[in-house]
């Protein structure tokens, strides 16, 4: 990957699976990384589907650190059920659980 020294980067869902994956390569390639999630294990508890907890995470990390230069939004919900299956309008759903 890249250098991405001196960068400060946001992970949505970043507690575990993907998000956490990212955010260690992100570490390795020397950005300051700040994971949010719902879960234990972030650095910040976020939910975002919350604006307002949003805006607060957004505000407490440009405090801390400067402010945001990469932002991945890897936040979302897993529920079992294939595509091919689903009833119209719940794909439209799923995403917005999201």
């Amino acid at each position: 990957m890249t250098r991405i020294d001196g960068r400060v980067a946001v992970i949505t869902g970043g507690a575990r699976g993907i998000g956490a994956e990212t955010a260690r390569v992100f570490r390795e390639a020397g950005a300051t990384v700040v994971t949010w999630d719902v879960g234990d294990g972030a650095d910040q508890r976020v939910d975002v589907t919350d604006a307002r907890a949003v805006e607060a995470a957004v505000a407490a990390t440009v405090a801390k650190l400067g402010g945001i230069d990469i932002l991945v939004n890897n936040a979302g919900i897993l529920r079992d059920g294939l595509l091919v299956k689903m009833k119209d309008g719940e794909v439209v759903g799923r995403m917005e659980e999201a």
